[in-house]
């Protein structure tokens, strides 16, 4: 049998004319071995150890193994490890993931049955002697682990190397962001979901890296449609190292890192680096394991989850194309046929029927939606249309969901913290109401902050009449420290109440209503006689003052103060001129100075000013954004790499459409080469 080697680095080949079968793969790299070194045209020499052949997407590792029963291949590949300083450029080229239990007897994925124990990474190509990294370990050595996939340090690479950094840091930052921190604002919010719409609860710093792996990923995508590819690499890079975090648990239920690993490979192929081949065989392999096990050997599970749409289809036929492309450029051209084949099907049911579309469009619906739901329903109009309908109902669920949790995060910051810097906890608060109804709902609340959300501590507390009576003196301080609408004290107190009832009644109010119920519960509050402080409030002699000058607006007494403000003035003037008075003048001067001073006094103005500006701005404030480093990033620096474009990419309703134009174009190009 001829068997033609070719290492693929060097451009090196041979062919090796009728070779018995009988021989030992062990004997034929020993073989090759020698015919490499004895060439006249070999510029270095080649070791024993450093050698492994790839023939049929299989690496041949097992050296006892005859090659009639390694079902050799007519051309086969040879894949020479690293010296020890090209290994070290190596990883600084392609990042150092792939599978730490690869089997090197395995085939191409797909091709047989892959035995991988774990979905955790660590090592760039089968030949690479790295220690097996856990979940726990990765996480700790992050920041360390980041710098070593980033290209090398040199003068050319530096601004490759600094932007890349900050990708990664940006990222972080905006997966730091999530629901219930102590921060008032929160301007990235993302809510982890499963394919149904449904919230998933993980551990924050397992959250944290799969919303980082997946911001990056995204970006990545925009970058490929722009054909950028080495900055949807670099991207990948940063995001396959967030993914390595994640527990092999977690990752054989979610398919979004066997997603990344096919975005990786197909740079790798768009990128043409042929050192690149044997980690992209790997990458495969890892990523078809992964389907498997998140979407069912047979699809069954995806299947089931999605109510018998195909939505992932664009997914497997970018995966069988690339598979097809690696079984093409190793020689397998008998595989590289079938995956290929398989790919165009999935592509050609891709294809959307533009009068489809137009149907759908003339029914009301967006063409985004038309085609995401045509493509995931293969084309059927009726299931197209209940996929829609259903998505849009998911849509506003968690329209209703996010007003409802902004609402109880307003909550939350309206009151105090608790004695070691939490923010109150809600349920707990309404958990207790419910256990006492007959204490005040401040009092309860003031008990979760002085136990720092101890429900065990606060019920104690509650129960203790001494106790109870402390809670509520202290409750009661904490109330008269908010601000309060003037304009509505002066109201309530024109119908009757007393001032100090009027204020307490609507600072009470301000934590169990919104601006447009605030009036009628301090009302009730008023009605029923639980309005009524046994703390005097620091506030009582501005708001006096503002009640006075409201209710003399517009009368004689108001015209007659502007008056004698006037006469004042004038007659300040005349001072300067003359020092002739009469007595009635010094008298009235007297007069008009006291008035002139009441008049200047700012304790009717600026109670008046600050409260409306405070209380007519707050809503505005709650919407506005705080000034963080991370917004100086997105807002000057960073606006190329990560911006408001990733939240956009999240909710974009037709991703696919801009990449598979690509995709096909390449499946036509293998597709002549198999045909060949």
């Amino acid at each position: 049998m001829d068997i033609t080697v070719k290492e693929t680095k060097s451009k090196w080949t041979h062919t090796f004319q009728a070779i018995d079968l009988s021989k030992t793969v062990l004997e034929f790299r020993q073989l090759i071995v020698d015919t490499h070194n004895h060439s006249p045209s070999s510029s270095e020499k080649w070791n024993l150890s450093d050698l492994t052949l790839l023939s049929g997407g299989k690496f041949l590792k097992n050296d006892s193994e005859t090659l009639a029963d390694a079902k050799i291949k007519n051309n086969i590949l040879i894949y020479m490890k690293a010296s020890s300083s090209e290994g070290n450029n190596n990883n600084q080229v392609s990042a150092t993931a792939s599978n730490d239990s690869t089997s090197p007897n395995h085939a191409l994925a797909g091709n047989c049955n892959n035995q991988m124990s774990s979905p955790t990474l660590s090592s760039s190509s089968p030949s690479r002697d790295h220690q097996n990294t856990s979940p726990n370990s990765t996480k700790t050595t992050a920041s360390s682990g980041a710098s070593a996939s980033l290209p090398s340090n040199t003068s050319s690479n530096s601004a490759q190397v600094s932007r890349l950094e900050k990708v990664r840091q940006a990222a972080l930052e905006m997966a730091k962001r999530a629901n219930g921190g102590d921060s008032q604002y929160e301007q990235y919010h993302f809510v982890l979901e499963d394919q149904n719409g449904k919230k998933v609860n993980l551990p924050e710093w397992e959250r944290e890296a799969l919303v980082m792996g997946m911001i990056l990923q995204k970006k990545s995508e925009e970058y490929l449609k722009k054909k950028q590819f080495e900055n949807a690499f670099d991207c990948l890079k940063v995001a396959d190292e967030s993914f390595r975090k994640l527990s092999p648990q977690l990752l054989s239920i979610v398919d979004n890192y066997a997603t990344l690993l096919i975005d990786y490979v197909w740079c790798m192929y768009k990128l043409q680096d042929p050192s690149m081949l044997f980690d992209a065989i790997q990458r495969l392999q890892l990523a078809e394991k992964i389907l498997k096990q998140a979407h069912g050997e047979n699809l069954e599970r995806l299947l089931d989850l999605q109510q018998g749409r195909f939505s992932q289809r664009a997914l497997y036929a970018k995966l069988s194309l690339l598979k097809g492309i690696i079984c093409t450029e190793i020689g397998d051209k008998e595989n590289a046929k079938t995956y290929l084949q398989q790919s165009q099907n999935d592509y050609n049911k891709l294809r959307i029927d533009p009068a489809l579309v137009d149907q759908l469009v003339n029914m009301g619906f967006s063409s985004d939606e038309a085609r995401k739901a045509l493509r995931n329903c293969d084309g059927n109009v009726e299931l197209a249309l209940s996929y829609i309908l259903e998505k849009r109902e998911i849509a506003r669920q968690k329209r209703v969901e996010e007003m409802e949790r902004k609402q109880q995060r307003k909550k939350q910051l309206f009151y105090e913290k608790t004695k070691n810097g939490k923010l109150l906890e809600l349920k707990l608060l309404d958990a207790l109401s419910k256990v006492f109804p007959h204490v005040d709902i401040e009092v309860v609340v003031e008990a979760l902050i002085q136990s720092n959300n101890d429900e065990l501590i606060s019920t104690q507390l509650l129960c203790n009449e001494q106790t109870l009576e402390d809670l509520s003196f202290q409750a009661e301080a904490r109330i008269h420290k908010r601000a309060v609408n003037y304009n509505l004290v002066h109201k309530l107190c024109m119908i009757g109440f007393p001032l100090e009832n009027v204020a307490f009644a609507l600072k009470k109010a301000a934590s169990q209503s919104s601006s447009t119920t605030l009036e009628q519960i301090a009302i009730d509050l008023l009605v029923n006689g639980k309005a009524i402080p046994r703390i005097p409030s620091s506030d009582l002699n501005s708001l006096a003052s503002f009640i006075i000058k409201k209710s003399t607006e517009n009368t004689i007494l108001e015209q007659h103060q502007t008056l004698t403000s006037e006469q004042a003035s004038t007659r300040g003037n005349n001072n300067s001129n003359t020092n002739l008075e009469s007595q009635d003048s010094m008298f009235d001067e007297g007069e008009d100075e006291s008035t002139n001073n009441n008049n200047n006094d700012n304790i009717f103005d600026q109670p008046y000013e600050q409260e409306e500006t405070s209380e007519d701005d707050e809503s505005d404030q709650e919407d506005e954004e705080p000034n963080t480093p991370l917004d100086r990033v997105f807002n000057e620096t960073m606006e190329d790499i990560i911006d408001e474009e990733i939240v956009n990419t999240f909710t974009n309703q037709d991703d696919e459409s801009a990449l598979l134009a690509d995709e096909i174009q390449a499946l036509e190009l293998y597709l002549s080469k198999v045909a060949q």
